[in-house]
This record gives structure tokens, sequence and C-alpha cells, in this order.
């Protein structure tokens, strides 16, 4: 267990958790914790990406992936929270009917940036699409 909490992975993972629970939580400087929670995330997903993606569970070497690899992920990381700090913008707790009136595509669309930003999934988003052009075209 004592490995476990010492672990890198676990560390990372904490202190993006207790950002984003501050940033959600906290009025003041909420902008500054879900960014930094975005960033932490990022750099978290950058560096871990290919032990959780690759069968192998080994990192690629070679120092530009890395790079690009890591930089996608805080550039995601960044838009997420950004997008995050948006929709929490709209949500007012103590109106909810109000609330519900206001919610429509536009905080969908933050909702489900934020979504794929906060568990990882958005760098592989935007590749996905980058690469589907063969879908998307007319045969």
């Amino acid at each position: 267990m004592k490995k476990i909490i010492l672990s890198k992975e676990f560390i990372f993972r904490f202190i993006a958790v207790v950002l984003f629970i501050e940033g959600i939580t906290c009025e003041n400087y909420r902008f500054l914790w879900l960014l930094s929670s975005g960033i932490v995330l990022g750099i978290y997903y950058g560096w871990y990406n290919d032990l959780i993606w690759r069968p192998t569970g080994k990192l690629y070497p070679l120092f530009p992936y890395r790079a690009h690899q890591l930089w996608i992920h805080i550039i995601c990381g960044i838009v997420g929270s950004t997008s995050l700090y948006f929709l929490l913008g709209v949500i007012n707790i103590n109106d909810q009917a109000g609330t519900l009136a206001k919610l429509g595509l536009r905080e969908f669309i933050l909702f489900v940036v934020a979504l794929l930003a906060y568990v990882g999934l958005l760098p592989r988003i935007i590749w996905f699409f980058s690469y589907a052009q063969s879908i998307f075209s007319k045969s």
C-alpha cells in the first residue's frame, strides 16, 4: 500500500483531484485551480500515455514523439479545464430550474470536451478525426 501511495502515478492523480475539487468548490481563483488541474492531468497523461495504451507497457524512447505526446495532452488539459470553467459559470445550484432552461447544445459540447479532456481521451479523439478523411469522404 505504501508503494502505491508513494508512486508518481498516484501522486499526480491525487494532486489533480485535489485541484479539481478546489476548482469546483472554491469561487475565488476558480479558473486557476481548474487550469492547474488540467495541466497536472495533461502532464500525467502525456508521460504515461504509452503505459496506458501500449500492450507492452514500455515508454517509447524517441524524444520528438514523447515531446509531442506531452504537449498535446497538456494543451488538451488546458482546453478541458477552460471548458469546465465556462460550464460552471452557467450552472447555478440555487436556481436549478433556471439553469436547466439555459442549458443547450453549447453547454453539452463544453461538457463533452471537459469530460474527454479530464479522462485523457481528447488527444485520441483529435488524432482519430485527423486521420478519418476516408470515413467522411464520398466514395
